[in-house]
Parts: C-alpha cells; structure tokens; sequence
C-alpha cells in the first residue's frame, strides 16, 4: 500500500512508474542533456535504457531493492525489482531509478572514456558529478576520484574507509541519482513541477520544505542531507563543470 492512495498491485504500481521514467527518457530535454554531456550514440543509451526498464522483473517481498539476476529460460541477466506492499511509490521509483544508473557495476570502456554511459550505467563523468556536488569532506571526494581515474569498481566505496562512513546513500552515485529520481516524483506529485525531471530553482526547495508531506518523506530528507540548495538545483536541472569535462546529468 502507497502512503499516500489505496493499496494498487506491486507490478501495476511499478509499470505506472515504469511508463513515467519512459515518458521522461523518450523527452527532448533527456536527450539533450545526453548530447550535453558528450555521450557518444544517445540514441542507443536512450533506447537501451528503455529497454532496461521494460525488461525488468517485478516481485513484492521484503526488502525493497533492485538487483540483477540471470534469467534461466533466456540465460541473460536482467534487472529486477523486489517491493514491499507498504512501501511509497516514492521507494518503487527509487529502486526503478536503479535499473538504468548502476553506478557501482560501470566501468569505462577499453579507451579510458568517462563520457561513455550504457543502457544500465551512469558514465564516469556523471558518477562523479554527483557526488562532487554533495556536502562530502573534500578528502572523501578526492578519493573517489582517485578511484574512477583507476576504473575501479563504484562499489568498492561502500567498503567504509577514512572519513567515508559506510552509509552507501551519502556518497554511492547510483544512491545519489535514485533519491534524485525519487524527488521528482515526490516534486510532480505535489504540485511543485508538471513534469518528471522538470528544472526546479531555489525556491521550489523552500516551497517543498513548508510542505510536511515532501518535508518529512526520506528521499527528500536525504537530498536536503547530501546537498546544498544550489548544488540541489544543480544535480536536478544537470549543470555542472565537474573537473573532467562539461557535463550534465540525464
């Protein structure tokens, strides 16, 4: 059951959401921010990521999350989600935001490019882009860095080390983009943006702060935790000078 509506099927729920993260890839403003972002082929990540999020499995249980499993008819890994009957359509669109910004399995290709991205993974520019707009010590930011101009794995930082406690939402990039993905729907639901992925301002924030019902939901908690208003705004409406190249984020 929702928060916030009566009790809809898990696999109706996610294929409602599923249609608002396709409206939102298939959109100009998606695409654009693609080409922004130097991303060779955009129509192929566009499609690929459709096909990502049409292709994943839905069960209820208990936890929520979203993985990968290998599928023993088609012998292919696939994503999946796993809902539990009372979590938010926010949480749904969090681990649905999951399927198409697998941070922590993306490595850059054979030449070392950071604007490459996939049809299940952020490029290394967007990954890094995310987490150098957060309230992360510096020390914490260098690191991990460090870590992508090695191409290491994005999940070897929720292994906690020096001034990077082990909570994987402060500081993972796919955690980072899935609140992301799940304030904007938190945002249109409310009122405050007409569409999915809509570019927010400053006071956007400050409307959504004196609503109790945005302001008190977890994901939007998060984002107020792990960013500033600006760089809010920033990650939202994807601008940024990351240090690598000129980025944007889809």
């Amino acid at each position: 059951m929702t928060k916030e509506g009566p009790k809809i099927p898990v696999k109706t729920r996610v294929k409602n959401l599923s249609n608002e993260m396709i409206t939102y890839i298939k959109s100009p403003e998606y695409r654009k921010r693609l080409e922004l972002q130097n991303v060779s082929d955009p129509d192929k990540v566009i499609n690929d990521r459709i096909a990502k999020v049409k292709q994943t499995e839905v069960t209820q249980g208990t936890p929520s999350l979203a993985y990968i499993f290998t599928n023993p008819n088609q012998k292919q890994r696939i994503p999946a989600l796993t809902l539990s009957d009372d979590a938010s359509d926010y949480t749904a669109m969090h681990e649905l935001s999951h399927v198409t910004n697998y941070g922590d399995t993306f490595f850059r290709n054979e030449k070392g490019n950071a604007n490459t991205a996939s049809g299940k993974g952020m490029s290394v520019n967007e990954m890094l882009y995310m987490v150098n707009n957060t309230t992360l010590p510096s020390k914490v930011k260098k690191e991990i860095s460090d870590r992508a101009k090695n191409d290491e794995r994005f999940n070897y930082y929720r292994n906690p080390t020096e001034g990077m406690a082990g909570e994987a939402h402060s500081f993972d990039p796919s955690e980072l983009k899935s609140d992301l993905d799940a304030v904007r729907l938190l945002f249109k639901r409310h009122g405050l943006v007409k569409k999915f992925g809509e570019n927010i301002t400053e006071e956007t924030i400050n409307k959504a702060l004196k609503n109790p019902k945005i302001a008190n939901e977890d994901h939007f908690i998060r984002m107020m935790k792990n960013f500033k208003k600006k760089n809010f705004v920033d990650v939202n409406n994807n601008i940024a000078m990351n240090g690598l190249a000129k980025a944007t984020m889809a």
